[in-house]
């Protein structure tokens, strides 16, 4: 399969971590995407150890023991294969604690809050403390290129600086999407948090919900999108509205449905001029309400 321990990092770690930091910074929530993946790079953290030769190969226990963080990724790779841990003193002793939750962040500008979805995957300790899967697969894949550049296997390079808990625009909140995928008839428990950004210690900070009142709604995708288009012309005494429907197609309704109202104007004028049939039959809609109106202004 993989040749040897260069091979098995460069082309199964390496990738395995790529896919889970690309489908975070994606927040395609639901079925467990993220969480699937944040276990298969995890996993193959742990047995990268066993992919090197044996005379230079790093001794487990010293491993655990120099680095908590990958002694967490063993008890990762280890529950999830075995649901429960009993043995060596694991500090995750069922797979229930490693979880999916989407976080719903408040941030604030001169023009007031807005807020910003990101999908994450937490790991919570017998103990009770609560890390993100990110951070302990950050922290490893760092150490491992340490290990594996002092043992000749790769060339060291840095990991790109994580993008986690810092204060993001408004307009990259705008271009975040938290798309919801869920399969018929399979049961599925959503975790939803809401944080506020606190610019002060720049960190986020669960929001107190004592008290609150949250609803969660989910509604079909629209098949068009309704328009108003005004028509005045003094001379003959026409001034009314033409009321409009734009068929959108799925991949349509996708893209309109999170743009703001600019947006939303600009993208709906485009579709218009650059669908001939839908542009025919607007055209037609506003002839026919036209002449419908003279007779009544003359």
């Amino acid at each position: 399969m993989f040749a040897n321990a260069r091979k098995f990092y460069v082309e199964n770690v390496l990738p395995s971590y790529q896919d889970f930091i690309e489908h975070r910074e994606s927040n395609d929530w639901g079925e467990n995407q993220l969480l699937r993946k944040g276990i298969v790079a995890a996993t193959s953290l742990f047995h990268l150890r066993e992919h090197i030769p044996t005379n230079i190969q790093p001794n487990k226990a010293n491993l655990k023991s120099q680095y908590p963080d990958y002694r967490l990724i063993a008890d990762i790779a280890n529950v999830s294969k075995h649901h429960e841990l009993t043995s060596d003193n694991p500090q995750i002793s069922n797979a229930s604690q490693i979880y999916e939750s989407l976080r719903l962040i408040k941030f604030t500008d001169k023009q007031g809050e807005y807020v910003a979805p990101q999908l994450e995957v937490y790991v919570k300790l017998d103990n009770g403390t609560e890390i993100k899967l990110i951070n302990i697969l950050y922290n490893v894949m760092s150490i491992w290129r340490d290990v594996l550049d002092n043992l000749g296997i790769i060339n060291h390079k840095p990991l790109e600086p994580l993008k986690n808990d810092f204060p993001i625009s408004r307009e990259e909140a705008n271009k975040r999407r938290a798309n919801l995928r869920i399969r018929q008839g399979e049961e599925y428990q959503w975790q939803l948090r809401i944080e506020k950004y606190n610019y002060n210690k720049r960190i986020t900070e669960p929001i107190d919900l004592t008290g609150k009142n949250i609803q969660f709604r989910i509604r079909e995708l629209p098949e068009n999108a309704p328009i108003s288009i005004h028509i005045t012309n003094p001379g003959i005494g026409v001034d009314f509205e033409v009321d409009f429907d734009i068929p959108l197609s799925k991949e349509q309704t996708e893209h309109y449905i999170f743009l703001c109202g600019s947006e939303k104007v600009e993208f709906l004028k485009k579709l218009v001029e650059s669908t001939p049939d839908i542009k025919k039959e607007l055209q037609s809609k506003i002839q026919s309400a036209i002449q419908a109106q003279i007779p009544k202004s003359t």
